[in-house]
């Protein structure tokens, strides 16, 4: 497939070393990034699994406020809807702390998968860079 835009002439390793100024610190952030991968891939396993969890708190949250509001309001006879009792939920204390949590969990996730990405598209950059200074 022929580019319509070539920028640089990745097959001039003179013209790229010269472009980029390649220094021995790529190298040696390139051996420094498998495990930086890693450290961050289990980390963001972590943080999947935590969303996971502060779902389910949620959802338990929920389910006993469900239960509860239903009970008083039909221990007095006041008849139930499912729109009072979820309007009931979701300005409970308890299910409004259960949110944000989950709210953070996610933000946290959001972060750590960035950064997955990022060291991901580093690592093909300078493996990238690599073969076109060294060869393969």
């Amino acid at each position: 497939m022929e580019l319509k835009f070539k920028f640089f002439d990745v097959e001039n390793v003179e013209k790229m070393q010269e472009i980029l100024d390649m220094s021995p610190e790529y190298s040696q952030e390139a051996e420094k990034l498998p495990n930086y991968l890693h450290w961050v891939r289990l980390q963001l396993g972590e943080a999947r699994a935590y969303v996971a969890k502060t779902d389910v708190m949620v959802k338990k949250v929920e389910a006993e406020l469900y239960q509860r509001y239903r009970a008083a309001a039909e221990q007095i006879g006041q008849k139930v809807t499912e729109k009072m009792l979820e309007a009931k939920i979701r300005t409970d204390e308890n299910y409004i702390k259960a949110k944000l949590q989950l709210i953070q969990a996610r933000e946290y996730e959001e972060k750590v998968e960035a950064l997955y990405q990022a060291l991901l598209t580093k690592a093909q950059i300078l493996s990238s860079l690599m073969k076109a200074m060294y060869g393969n």
